[in-house]
């Protein structure tokens, strides 16, 4: 009798599975909803808490990465729990998209939790002597000091623009530009000129040895012009293009990388 009753029991729980997965599915929804929201809050703490508990709910791969980017950038001192995390993310799920920016992570973490760790072994040690009490007036008089909040460096998004002001551009490339164009604009109209002169005296000939050496050295002159005035226009070009560069702005902002789906 006993053994039935169990049996019972067994097969009972057993179907009774199904018809609860669907709405935990959905509960698991809603608190990642909100997770995600309070992460773009930059209330990572927050975000931290409904990730880890739709993982409760519904322990997907994807949610090991959320928790991950929460504690990473919560601080150097979370550095080991995002380590953790992202190393237990690419074991739950080998075939993820964005594999190589946890790899990157694990890489970032590590050196983290090991600065983290190297710090607080150089810290001094405590004294050995009794700690003095301090007295009702002097605890009511001085506000205890409060240590600011840890920042951790971590890699920018490409949405948000830097409010920086732009730097001005040097006149210098457009002044070397237009010199040389103008070298090289009276290049060729001195070629142009030595070629009509030369050509018409050419016509009177048989001319003594000699007739042309001027229109030679003019023409040699121009082509030399011609040159310069290339080089010099190119090369102003090229600086105002490369020297006139404000330089890259750099972005903030953070995305979730992985989602998944409930």
């Amino acid at each position: 009798m006993i053994r039935a009753l169990l049996a019972g029991l067994a097969l009972g729980l057993t179907l009774a599975r199904p018809a609860h997965a669907q709405p935990t599915r959905a509960e698991a929804r809603a608190v990642y909803a909100k997770g995600k929201a309070a992460y773009e809050r930059g209330e990572y703490d927050v975000a931290l808490s409904y990730f880890e508990q739709a993982y409760r709910l519904s322990p997907l791969p994807a949610l090991l990465f959320n928790m991950a980017q929460a504690h990473r950038l919560s601080g150097p001192e979370h550095c080991q729990q995002a380590l953790d995390l992202y190393r237990k993310y690419v074991v739950a799920d080998p075939e993820a998209k964005n594999r190589a920016e946890a790899s990157e992570r694990i890489d970032e973490m590590q050196k983290c939790a090991a600065r983290a760790e190297s710090e607080k072994k150089s810290l001094p040690s405590p004294s050995r002597a009794e700690p003095v009490a301090a007295s009702d007036a002097e605890r009511n008089s001085v506000p205890p000091v409060r240590p600011a909040p840890a920042t951790l460096a971590v890699k920018p998004s490409r949405t948000a623009i830097d409010s920086r002001p732009p730097r001005a551009r040097s006149p210098a490339p457009i002044i070397v530009t237009g010199a040389s164009a103008a070298i090289g604009v009276a290049g060729v109209i001195l070629y142009a000129r030595a070629r009509a002169k030369y050509d018409e005296v050419e016509k009177s000939c048989p001319c003594p040895p000699g007739s042309f050496s001027d229109w030679e050295t003019l023409t040699s002159v121009s082509y030399a012009l011609m040159a310069v005035g290339a080089v010099g226009t190119v090369s102003g070009v090229s600086w105002y293009l490369l020297g006139g560069d404000n330089g890259s702005n750099a972005p903030h902002g953070f995305l979730v990388g992985a989602t998944g789906r409930f």
